[in-house]
């Protein structure tokens, strides 16, 4: 989805792609505090160092892959045409925050000027929201549901606020304060957590077919429809369809063969959302004089269909050499390790 609105141009879609991972993330990261590691300080720290073991790895690998790419091919082709932020670090912020992730961002606001892998603030974000999810969130079904619903009031404030920039030209602190900045990315990780607390009590019309067709039409209704009218209501209508096709995967249930398929893409989609603007670039260093693959529009890489479908071939093809290379061995290691420590690994 990333893809279709970074590459394609698709308005949007990554949005949804975005707070729909953050929705996934809370449930997941609600699942393993709780049934996994625990609550107390053995187990945070594990939680800690699992976290760690499971982000930079592929992380470092897509930044070298970045450097050796800008530092090879900027002198033939500017990374800036396929994301202004693409380019060497320059501040002791911006290598600080290239080497270790945190620093993206400030709370969700604001983007580092310079980064080897742009769409990392993302990430930043996440682990902020991990920390909330130890002090806070993953406590109890009660803490959860309560501070879903602080959130659903401070995002209202926040609408307030944005409105003071939107009025005062400010268009993209307007749309990082209702999208990336902590209380607002909190409120889609929240319904997360909530529905994994609630998870046993799902009613029936959330599983099977028709539930999961509802919530694909709705997140295309909103994005055909409501989009084009308003982002942040747009945003806010994907909330309780995105919520629908999470609690329909997770009633999903799958034989061995099919699990194992699932793991693996499952291992590739991190690589992929890290990977493909360095791919756009790479199809870019490949076809530099090619009009049927990309032209240059406004100082910025415009690619034509095959151009997309191009950039698509080389994300999947990376992304599966370094889910298969780094996600896999590393992953088969991280569950060693805390079957030592006595950790239950599902």
């Amino acid at each position: 989805m990333v893809v279709l609105t970074h590459i394609c141009g698709i308005d949007f879609v990554a949005g949804i792609a975005v707070w729909g991972f953050f929705m996934l993330s809370g449930f997941l990261m609600t699942a393993v505090l709780n049934g996994r590691y625990g609550l107390d300080a053995n187990g945070l720290r594990l939680f800690a160092v699992s976290r760690a073991w499971r982000l930079f790895p592929s992380y470092w690998a897509s930044i070298l892959l970045s450097y050796v790419a800008i530092r090879f091919g900027g002198s033939l082709l500017a990374p800036e045409l396929f994301n202004p932020a693409m380019s060497m670090p320059g501040t002791v912020r911006e290598v600080f925050a290239g080497l270790f992730i945190v620093g993206h961002t400030t709370l969700g606001l604001g983007r580092v000027e310079h980064a080897l892998s742009p769409s990392a603030w993302a990430v930043d974000v996440e682990i902020l929201m991990y920390v909330c999810s130890c002090l806070v969130l993953t406590r109890s079904a009660t803490i959860a549901g309560r501070s879903l619903g602080l959130l659903t009031f401070v995002f209202v404030g926040l609408w307030f606020v944005a409105r003071k920039f939107v009025a005062a030209g400010d268009l993209n602190m307007a749309s990082q304060l209702l999208y990336s900045f902590l209380p607002a990315a909190l409120l889609p990780y929240t319904i997360g957590t909530v529905l994994w607390f609630r998870r046993k009590d799902l009613p029936a019309w959330t599983s099977g077919v028709g539930a999961m067709a509802v919530g694909v039409a709705g997140l295309v209704l909103c994005t055909l429809v409501v989009f084009p009218r308003s982002v942040t209501f747009a945003y806010l209508g994907t909330l309780p369809f995105l919520a629908l096709v999470l609690a329909n995967l997770s009633q999903l249930t799958s034989g061995a063969r099919t699990r194992a398929v699932d793991d693996f893409v499952g291992r590739m989609a991190y690589p992929v959302y890290l990977l493909h603007w360095l791919c756009g670039y790479l199809v870019g260093l490949a076809f530099p004089n090619a009009s049927s693959v990309y032209s240059i529009v406004n100082d910025r890489a415009d690619f034509t269909l095959l151009g997309v479908l191009t950039v698509t071939l080389v994300v999947v093809v990376l992304s599966a050499v370094l889910a298969a290379a780094v996600e896999v061995p590393l992953d088969r290691m991280r569950h060693q390790w805390l079957n030592k420590k006595k950790v239950a690994v599902a």
